[in-house]
């Protein structure tokens, strides 16, 4: 009778053990994790916003478009500006073409822009080999009026690319 009571006592025990057992919580979420993440992005985004104006350029004859902007790349200081005017095409302040010349120019690269920015990435070359400066930008700015057509930004930027510029900041007014 002692086994017969012990082994009742036992089932009891595995009885009472899994009725008292926890859910589980396999199906559930914490978001204290998820907290965490969303903070650093946060901190991330406040931290890499930035509203400085494009001062290098200055035209009478040049409206930049608004737009939204984000970091400016440190490379932006040393490099290369072509600008496009109303009037003209000016490369590092230097004149090299009419804007209605750009405008009758065919798709593709545009002799004028290419020889001016060849000239200064040759430069650009030669300070390198004399040591005062690391290496050759290859960044470009450009910056043209708002009534400047998509296909002559190409042209531009095509040309920019065929000089060996790997890539093109376009300005615009920051705007909030």
């Amino acid at each position: 009778m002692s086994a017969g009571n012990n082994r009742h006592a036992t089932m009891e025990t595995v009885r009472i053990s899994l009725s008292q057992k926890k859910p589980s919580r396999r199906g559930m979420v914490t978001i204290t994790s998820l907290i965490d993440i969303m903070t650093i992005l946060l901190i991330f985004l406040i931290y890499n916003l930035s509203d400085e104006a494009l001062t290098d350029f200055s035209s009478a004859d040049l409206t930049l478009p608004s737009s939204f902007t984000t970091v400016r790349p440190a490379e932006m200081e040393s490099m290369v500006v072509v600008g496009v005017g109303k009037s003209g095409v000016v490369v590092d302040n230097y004149p090299v073409m009419t804007t209605q010349a750009l405008r009758e120019s065919p798709v593709g690269t545009i002799d004028e822009i290419y020889g001016a920015l060849s000239a200064h990435r040759e430069g650009e070359r030669e300070m390198v080999v004399q040591g005062f400066q690391e290496e050759v930008s290859k960044w470009v700015k450009v910056l043209g009026d708002e009534e400047l057509t998509f296909i002559d930004m190409l042209k531009i930027m095509r040309t920019c690319s065929e000089v060996g510029y790997e890539h093109v900041y376009l300005g615009a007014i920051p705007s909030l």
